[in-house]
């Protein structure tokens, strides 16, 4: 009996110290286990540290590119803004060199005394005219210097056109020896532009009335002393009648 009691004490001791390191065992699979649940733990956050680095990196690249990208649309749009103004400068500049700028032998031609008075005067004369009327447009828009500059130039050209204009006038007037009471056309075109500087156009009135006087003088003591055999035209006699 008592060794059968020994026995079973000690089947029990066994199993209790089976049970045991069974337990051991398997607790220190879990605990293995869980080392390694810890390293691949500690492996992903590794991995997803260096993957918001990366993140990190590529943002500041992208802010880094997004910066040269709004510097570059910026020098673009002012690159595009100096083209446009340089390009509306040069059409300007086209339409100055093409409509306002005068040549120098249109110049010497309106005021040179000598050179004549003849259809290339007028022509460059009523051309210099209208590029007056478009400077005086010029100061009403956003070009007032420029046309406050062209606008002196043209105007000294044109007073001095008009001075020409007046000279050539008073010599063919004082030159001609008229025949009749006809003016020649150039002078009348001459005297048409003139009805612009009224003084200038007086004065050349009075020129032609002077001249016409003149000729109605010689013409009447021509037709009182010789007459004009030739048209049948004989002297005019002065006879006093007496009433005694």
């Amino acid at each position: 009996m008592d060794s059968l009691s020994s026995k079973l004490s000690q089947i029990q001791q066994k199993f209790q110290i089976d049970n045991i390191s069974n337990i051991i065992s398997i607790n220190a699979k879990i605990i293995k286990e869980f080392e390694k649940i810890i390293i691949e733990f500690k492996t992903f956050r590794n991995d997803i540290s260096r993957i918001q680095n990366s993140l990190n990196e590529i943002e500041k690249d992208v802010n880094t590119i997004n910066s040269k990208s709004i510097r570059l649309l910026e020098q673009i749009t002012t690159i595009y803004d100096k083209k446009v103004i340089v390009n509306t400068k040069q059409n300007l500049l086209e339409s100055l060199n093409h409509h306002f700028i005068v040549k120098e032998n249109d110049i010497i031609l309106l005021t040179s005394i000598l050179k004549p008075i003849d259809e290339n005067f007028f022509q460059v004369f009523f051309k210099i005219k209208q590029i007056y009327i478009d400077c005086q447009k010029l100061l009403i828009e956003e070009h007032k210097k420029l046309g406050i500059e062209i606008l002196e130039k043209i105007s000294k050209c044109l007073d001095m056109a008009f001075e020409k204009l007046y000279y050539v006038i008073q010599q063919e007037l004082k030159s001609t020896q008229y025949e009749s009471y006809e003016i020649k056309d150039i002078v009348k075109k001459a005297l048409y532009i003139l009805f612009e500087k009224h003084d200038l156009f007086n004065k050349c009135l009075e020129t032609i009335s002077e001249k016409r006087q003149i000729l109605l003088s010689n013409n009447f003591q021509r037709a009182l002393v010789l007459g004009n055999p030739l048209i049948s035209i004989y002297p005019i006699e002065m006879v006093a009648y007496d009433p005694l």
